[in-house]
């Protein structure tokens, strides 16, 4: 099979979203570690339902090795989601009204 710059082009946007994905994802993990962790007791005083916005600041300081290593792997992917779309001229408009013609693309990601 050929590909065209085109195709490159879509990978690249693809690459992006599955990044954002996974930085979601890797988001949750550090909050899960922190409130099991180190902030088990103030997660107590939280009922269902409430709302707190957390920081880089607030998994920078911990003491917890595991949180520390999946916070510097958000970081890195958060770099890579900054750093992708620039080195390849794709705005952030471009980027969030993209959409992609094959709707079963992240199943087939990496098979290709």
């Amino acid at each position: 099979m050929i590909y065209t710059e085109e195709d490159y082009r879509i990978f690249i946007f693809r690459t992006v979203k599955i990044l954002q994905n996974l930085d979601a994802k890797l988001g949750t993990i550090a909050v899960n570690l922190l409130m099991l962790g180190e902030l088990k007791e103030v997660s107590q005083a939280f009922e269902p339902g409430d709302t707190f916005e957390f920081r880089d600041e607030h998994f920078e300081g911990s003491n917890d090795d595991n949180l520390k290593i999946v916070n510097a792997l958000r970081l890195k992917v958060c770099k890579a989601i900054e750093e992708l779309p620039e080195l390849n001229f794709i705005s952030e408009f471009d980027l969030e009204n993209w959409e992609d013609e094959d709707e079963t693309w992240e199943d087939q990601f990496l098979d290709d």
